[in-house]
């Protein structure tokens, strides 16, 4: 446990940050299932963070699945929290098309980066604005648990990345392709902190475009499609 690599949470929903950096390393097999979690006392000192943060965000992760917390003996984490018996019933469809879905993830990181690029580039702030409020619904939805708008949102901040990318054949290449890829993201959802996860990695991205860094947009872009891929490849692993 003391080779754990954390990082300082930023200013925001700290909870939510500590959130996404625990089930990454839960993703990861750096903690491995049956793992005790160091105490709240020492996360909170290795993220720089008070106590209530860390005992909020432990217990996101409960009602995830990927931890569970024993009354006077402490946070360990949970068995195999993506095996196929655990799953939603859209989330077992996801599965069993799992194999396409990847593939058209693989089309998806290459365009959306090269999209994000150029938006970087030359975005107006009324195209920025519009970027941040696909980013606030979906931030609203997840809060109320609203899968539904948290894909609507999700999919229309991609569908105005290819048509802010200002190549017209670019920007009809990524409508087909994400039209074909909505079921799957709202299959997704169910799956517990990808919205939370999603809003974060789009925050990344907004934030390069906004400061006109092309080659970073396009690494945020392709560093969140291939979270999203990662997520659907450890789908129903025993």
């Amino acid at each position: 446990m003391q080779n754990l690599t954390i990082k300082q949470v930023k200013r925001g929903r700290i909870s939510d940050q500590i959130v996404v950096q625990l089930r990454d390393l839960i993703k990861k097999d750096v903690l491995k299932p049956g793992d005790k979690i160091p105490g709240e006392y020492e996360l909170a000192q290795r993220f720089s963070t008070s106590r209530p943060s860390m005992r909020e965000a432990l217990r996101t992760l409960e009602t995830m699945g990927l931890v569970e917390i024993k009354s006077g003996s402490g946070s360990y984490v949970a068995s195999s929290p993506w095996q196929s018996k655990s799953l939603t019933e859209n989330l077992k469809w996801l599965v069993e098309r799992r194999s396409v879905v990847l593939k058209v993830l693989e089309v998806r990181e290459v365009l959306q980066g090269l999209a994000a690029r150029s938006c970087a580039v030359q975005i107006t702030d009324l195209q920025l604005e519009a970027l941040a409020d696909t980013l606030n619904e979906m931030s609203q939805a997840r809060d109320r648990n609203d899968a539904d708008a948290a894909t609507e949102a999700d999919t229309r901040f991609h569908y105005l990345i290819g048509e802010y990318s200002g190549n017209e054949i670019l920007n009809d290449i990524i409508q087909n392709v994400e039209h074909s890829y909505r079921s799957s993201s709202r299959a997704l959802m169910d799956l517990g902190g990808r919205a939370m996860t999603s809003v974060l990695e789009h925050t990344a991205i907004i934030k390069a475009i906004k400061a006109q860094n092309g080659a970073l947009a396009e690494e945020n872009m392709r560093k969140h499609i291939a979270s999203v891929r990662a997520d659907i490849a450890a789908l129903g692993e025993e």
